[in-house]
């Protein structure tokens, strides 16, 4: 399959939406739900995203990030592949989980990002069995609805520490000052009053915003497809088959040229182990807490640290970024 052209740079927001293949359902009860957001908690922390909002629905989700590192792409790959692997093990399903590749778009700050906001967040109350209720009881519903970052917004339960709630609510302020509630009232002014122009702007492929926005979107669209050779994209040939741990470390040590116990040893295997958490997130479908226990390293955290001792050594080590190259490729004939 090829991988649409999708534009990313440092500080980009993005709209992100997936569905099920063919629409069917994509979480089918809370265990579902509870996994993809485990698996997002791991993607946000591994990535250093920034999460502002998500929605998750029972055929697709919604997913509105920013990217200091322009990383995007491998952020929902990780999230999706880890995801898919759990879901077919679990239902004892094979093949495709998602409907095809994400569908990103750029998102304009400040206005637009509270609109989109807003539009994610009242998600739920769309479907029909919702939709024709009395808007107290939407409003309800909406505030005890627990698969949506609102309810951390509005207090009903408890924050996420992986969600940024800040940037929103300080775009608030400057829009509202600091009137209590002044965001629950923002997003549930939409249950009564759809935003029609957001509707519109929503048609756009490639972008949400301003006119001027989306001309200097496309401009860069056109520009970076001139000449662009579009890759075979790997990551939707066959997500929902994992590959085992113990090929993975094998694979990592042949590779790297160490042994097994080379790679459990404690100091002076950072990196190593760090690309070997890497790879088990990856081609495993592992969460940070299950490469953890895989690699002996205790904690989620520590599976974090170790990547993130690997991200520095890429950025200065070109021999090193061939090393994971191979194993990639390696793992990817496997899947």
């Amino acid at each position: 399959m090829a991988r649409p052209l999708r534009i990313e740079y440092e500080g980009a927001i993005h709209h992100v939406v997936n569905r099920g293949i063919a629409r069917r359902e994509l979480f089918r009860d809370d265990r579902d739900f509870e996994r993809f957001l485990s698996s997002l908690e791991d993607g946000v922390e591994q990535y250093r995203v920034r999460l502002f909002a998500f929605c998750l629905m029972s055929n697709h989700y919604h997913l509105l990030v920013e990217t200091p590192q322009a990383n995007l792409g491998r952020f929902i790959h990780s999230v999706q592949t880890s995801y898919a692997v759990y879901f077919n093990l679990r239902h004892r399903s094979t093949g495709h989980v998602y409907e095809g590749p994400y569908k990103p778009k750029l998102v304009e700050g400040d206005d637009y990002l509270l609109r989109l906001s807003r539009y994610i967040h009242l998600n739920p109350m769309e479907i029909k069995s919702r939709s024709e209720k009395p808007v107290k009881e939407k409003a309800k519903a909406l505030r005890e609805y627990l698969w949506s970052s609102y309810p951390g917004y509005v207090g009903k339960k408890g924050r996420k520490d992986w969600v940024a709630y800040g940037p929103m609510e300080a775009l608030i302020r400057e829009r509202f000052g600091k009137r209590k509630g002044a965001y629950k009232n923002f997003v549930e002014r939409g249950l009564v009053k759809k935003d029609a122009d957001l509707d519109e702007l929503m048609e756009n492929r490639l972008a949400v915003g301003s006119e001027s926005f989306l001309e200097a979107v496309g401009r860069m669209y056109e520009e970076r497809k001139e000449g662009h050779r579009i890759p075979e994209d790997v990551s939707f040939r066959r997500t929902g088959e994992r590959v085992s741990p113990e090929h993975i470390l094998s694979e990592v040590c042949n590779e790297l040229g160490v042994d097994r116990k080379e790679l459990a040893r404690r100091r002076g295997s950072g990196w190593r182990r760090g690309v070997a958490a890497k790879m088990l997130l990856q081609y495993g479908g592992l969460t940070q807490r299950e490469a953890a226990k895989v690699l002996g390293l205790g904690t989620g955290a520590a599976v974090c640290m170790r990547m993130k001792d690997l991200s520095q050594r890429l950025e200065m080590d070109r021999f090193m970024r061939e090393h994971l190259k191979r194993i990639e490729r390696a793992l990817s004939a496997t899947e």
